[in-house]
């Protein structure tokens, strides 16, 4: 019995061909084809994450430029005075006298009257002027005067905190 069993049409035979074949994957191969993976998800990860960070940071430049744009340099600090014209019952205003202070975010602006424009703005109606022209403009205001309170250099530039 035992002769039938190991001849070379056996059934040991046969079974001992069944593991004798090598042309399956071996772990060499599979931890190449592992790490091949693991290469290209982290390469993929990095370009998504770059994509997002650039955009982000597009998206930011954007707003505060817009931001930028659409805010007012200058805000007034204190109260705001306007003198009539002297007459026993005064027909128009003369002089309106104000402090300014930069508006919140801005930085460093130049109070020279050729830097500065001024919007007036009514019921009835809008006046947008440059100050150093305002002589020779005809509208509401006519003239402008810039004086520094504190110090006797010339104002052509207005701080953080003055």
């Amino acid at each position: 019995m035992w002769s039938k069993v190991m001849k070379p049409d056996g059934i040991f035979a046969k079974l001992k061909n069944i593991y004798a074949d090598d042309r399956g994957i071996t772990g060499l191969e599979t931890a190449i084809i592992l790490i091949a993976f693991i290469v290209v998800a982290a390469v993929f990860a990095f370009t998504v994450m770059t994509t997002g960070l650039f955009s982000t940071e597009k998206a930011k430049t954007t707003a505060q430029a817009g931001i930028a744009e659409a805010s007012s340099t200058f805000a007034p600090k204190g109260a705001i005075v306007a003198k009539g014209d002297g007459a026993a019952t005064p027909t128009y205003v003369e002089k309106v006298f104000m402090q300014v202070t930069l508006a919140t975010g801005a930085t460093d602006a130049s109070v020279d009257p050729k830097d500065l424009a001024f919007i007036y703005t009514d019921d009835n109606q809008r006046h947008s002027m440059k100050a150093s022209t305002a002589a020779t403009d005809s509208g509401i205001i006519n003239s402008v005067t810039i004086s520094k309170i504190v110090g006797t250099n010339p104002v052509t530039l207005l701080r953080e905190g003055e």
